[in-house]
């Protein structure tokens, strides 16, 4: 499993040589070709980690690595990996296999947050104040899924969503994005009472 958004995913790949003697002569097994479908060759990697040498595995042996990347899904997407390994001995003899792995994206709940500022005071008998509204989506949030802001809702103010949609505020849809993580503030102007 893999956070949506992305986060870094480690593989870990053993290469075994399970030939006999019947089979190889008791031959040790040169690695020739390491690919996975979807990181494409990974011999080179492979042979720099092992100081440029070749992978050679001798009989009963294994050779184990680690590939580490970012994966990149959402929720409820999967992601399958097939690799395939290619080895001969020192008569050029051939062998082969392939192994797969599937891993899947799960969901990440979103979190927003709002701010809203307006004067401390207000003149007795009343007088217009302006509030301003500021929406959040949390730096947390998956890149996958921006989140579509449903509802705001003032106590005293009432149901602001039809003011703050007019305005357009953030991604022009009332959304709250990661990469774009503010939303533009939003005025809204009341005549208020100071008992109120």
């Amino acid at each position: 499993m893999v956070s949506e958004g992305g986060e870094n995913v480690t593989y870990t790949f053993v290469v075994s040589n399970t030939s006999s003697t019947t089979d190889f002569d008791n031959d040790p097994l040169t690695i020739t070709y390491l690919n996975d479908n979807v990181f494409g060759d990974l011999l080179d990697d492979v042979e720099a980690a092992n100081s440029g040498s070749p992978i050679v595995i001798a009989e009963g042996g294994s050779f184990t690595f680690t590939y580490t990347t970012n994966i990149l899904l959402d929720a409820g997407q999967s992601q399958t990996n097939v690799v395939t390994v290619t080895g001969k001995d020192d008569e050029d003899t051939l062998a082969r296999d392939t192994d797969d792995h599937t891993i899947t994206g799960t969901n990440v709940a979103p979190a927003i947050t709002i701010d809203k500022t307006g004067p401390a005071t207000v003149a007795e008998g009343g007088e217009d104040v302006t509030w301003n509204f500021v929406i959040t989506a949390a730096a947390s949030n998956a890149s996958t899924d921006p989140v579509t802001v449903t509802s705001v809702n003032d106590d005293k103010l009432g149901d602001l969503t039809a003011a703050a949609l007019a305005r357009r505020w953030c991604c022009d849809q009332l959304l709250g994005c990661p990469g774009h993580k503010q939303c533009q503030p939003k005025q809204v102007t009341s005549h208020r009472r100071p008992d109120r």
